[in-house]
């Protein structure tokens, strides 16, 4: 109550600051201030560390239950359309503040600290500072601009005080999106460098300068911001208009502002900048920034491995891979502190939802399974050390135990103090498959974040993983549409259950023309809460029969098996395309040839075509779409 209690003054507070800060010029020149001191930020110790994502920013597959049936039916699949969904700000105002007051909590702090973590990383948005003088984006977003996240945010840096915990406040998202993800507000186009880009950063700018000015020149909170992440994750890996250059103004830009703003505080966090996914450091980042003042700034990288190609390795490949990264990691941290802020136990996203935590654990819950995750986290830690430090992406989620620290934890896949070691180190501090001298290993083999305390059998860690058997269940569609049924590791997705259906659209002699692909991507514009259409051709009756599959969520890397077709006699799957609709942009590694290649096979109005799953019939000619056969795409959450 005391805390609801605080809106008013938080809002009061806001609206007094609201033009403290002049919109400065465009200007990449370092500010000259009289530096006491900063932050050891990643240099005093090892920066270890979970992110509290899906508070501030949500992300539908962290925190499925706020996006409810209703608001899915109103096309609800991130934090804009969750706004619009509510079509009522007061409405929407009050769920969330449900959920910022239950997320995380000040138990979660406690965990935290108990758990041997010494930094939190808040994902924070650009909107909760109200909206930035002599700007106009705002008025075209239904975000709440209110200030009502702020005493929430205020109480969070207050419990990490309490905790001796250190905050890196994140700004996650940016006005037009900067990378189309759901974590940056907006799901679709990437806009902010392309779409009135001075507003953009203006807004940006803003928001940045007054979260130091509330939380780093504000003496209550104690100096517990020791960083300030000045955008996360920022599209310069592919996106024509946010270049590097461009990103890198944008930077120091937004650097500036905030060191003139805090230039009265005695001990200043560090700016940390995201490498936009632009690799390897040593060669692409190591002599950027360099006109900075030394100590003032750090480097954020996200390294996952659930997505291609590493999600093909063995167990062993994931861990030549972390352990290769060391000299990379290594070399760069000397020049400044660089902390990997987001990694996972994930080693394979195909669908990041689950019904409930337990089943997801028990998916993974074999003795193979269990002894790699608890080797795959120490490799990472020990590797990410090398320079200086890690953030878990995330304490909690509401079904992904590869992704939850905090049930990570609970099952053994991580030590409960995150600096104990079972397994023996190679010459190079490499993980090997061999527990060191008089260590055991034993994992539960249920963890339920909501369920009470049982008690439990532990599980060897010395069988053979079992062998998953797949279970294909036919669905029945309604009004004779065909429904699938679909599987991904042996597991039955719930959304191939429960929210896809196929409507057989168009019956054509061309496959993959541009008629049928553009009329089956238009079907999934036309329709409220599609998120991804899918053009599937069958070998059964005509040549060219084709269906049109219409997906509330997009669908991730899986294996798709078709329990009925468009003849009478079933139908076995030629080829796959997925057409994908209003379901942003998706992570991928292409050359130039297959760059221009797209060109030639996207019509007007289609955003990407390609395979989704692989031919079991006839093929089609991909020397005719060189494209399709030289370019890996792949679904989900990539980044946070």
């Amino acid at each position: 109550m005391q805390l609801l209690a605080s809106v008013s003054l938080a809002l009061a507070a806001l609206a007094a600051g609201a033009s403290a800060l002049p919109h400065p010029s465009f200007d990449n020149s370092t500010v000259g201030l009289e530096r006491r001191g900063v932050s050891g930020y990643g240099t005093a110790r090892k920066v270890r560390g979970v992110n509290l994502g899906g508070w501030f920013v949500l992300e539908a597959w962290m925190t499925p239950s706020l996006f409810t049936p209703d608001l899915v039916a109103k096309g609800a699949i991130d934090q804009f359309t969750y706004m619009q969904a509510w079509g009522d700000n007061a409405k929407a105002q009050a769920a969330l503040e449900q959920h910022w007051a239950s997320w995380i909590t000040a138990a979660d702090f406690a965990q935290i600290k108990a758990a041997g973590l010494n930094t939190v990383r808040i994902p924070i948005n650009h909107w909760m500072f109200g909206v930035a003088p002599n700007t106009q984006g705002a008025s075209s977003e239904p975000y709440l601009t209110n200030g009502a996240e702020l005493p929430y945010v205020d109480q969070a840096l207050l419990w990490a005080q309490q905790y001796g915990l250190e905050v890196q406040l994140d700004m996650h998202t940016a006005p037009n999106s900067q990378n189309g993800f759901d974590n940056s507000g907006r799901q679709g186009p990437i806009n902010f460098a392309a779409v009135t880009p001075d507003d953009n950063i203006a807004r940006l700018e803003y928001a940045l300068v007054q979260a130091v000015k509330r939380y780093v020149v504000d003496s209550k909170f104690g100096g517990v911001v020791t960083s300030v992440e000045a955008l996360n994750e920022p599209a310069m890996w592919w996106t024509p208009t946010m270049t590097k250059d461009f990103m890198v103004n944008v930077h120091k830009r937004v650097y500036n502002s905030m060191q003139a703003a805090m230039s009265s505080v005695a001990t200043k966090p560090k700016i940390v900048f995201h490498d936009g996914f632009i690799q390897p450091l040593t060669s692409n980042w190591d002599n950027v920034y360099t006109d900075l003042p030394a100590g003032t700034y750090a480097m954020d990288i996200h390294r996952y491995q659930a997505w291609a190609p590493q999600n093909t390795y063995s167990f062993d490949q994931h861990i030549s891979y972390t352990c290769g990264m060391a000299s990379e990691l290594a070399t760069s941290g000397a020049k400044r502190p660089v902390v990997m802020g987001e990694w996972s136990l994930a080693i394979g996203c195909t669908n990041c939802s689950y019904a409930t935590m337990a089943d997801n654990i028990n998916s993974q819950n074999n003795a193979t399974q269990n002894r790699f995750m608890r080797r795959f986290y120490e490799a990472q830690v020990a590797t990410y050390e090398r320079a200086n430090g890690w953030i878990f992406w995330n304490w909690k989620t509401a079904s992904r135990g590869d992704w939850s620290f905090k049930d990570a934890m609970a099952q053994g896949w991580i030590p409960s103090n995150v600096a104990d070691r079972v397994f023996a180190t190679d010459s190079n501090g490499c993980p090997t498959n061999t527990l060191a001298s008089g260590k055991t290993l034993t994992f539960a083999t249920e963890s339920t974040p909501t369920a009470a305390p049982v008690t439990t059998t532990s599980t060897t860690t010395t069988s053979a993983a079992p062998v998953q058997t797949p279970v294909v269940v036919p669905v029945t569609a309604p009004n004779s549409a065909y429904r699938i049924s679909w599987q991904i590791d042996g597991k039955r997705s719930s959304y191939g259950s429960s929210t896809g259906y196929i409507r057989r659209d168009t019956v054509g002699s061309v496959w993959l023309g541009q008629s049928q692909a553009k009329t089956c991507a238009n079907n999934c514009e036309a329709t409220k809460g599609c998120a991804m259409a899918e053009l599937i051709r069958f070998d059964g009756g005509k040549e060219g029969q084709a269906v049109c599959a219409l997906y509330k969520t997009y669908q991730q890397k899986s294996t798709v098996t078709y329990t009925a077709g468009p003849t009478s006699s079933g139908g076995r799957v030629v080829t796959s395309y997925a057409i994908r609709r209003n379901a942003g942009p998706v992570k991928r590694k292409r050359d130039e040839e297959a760059v221009e290649a797209e060109a030639d096979v996207s019509p007007r109005g289609i955003e990407e075509l390609f395979p989704l799953i692989r031919a079991t019939g006839k093929r089609i000619n991909t020397n005719a779409f060189p494209v399709i056969k030289k370019t890996t795409f792949n679904f989900g959450p990539v980044s946070h």
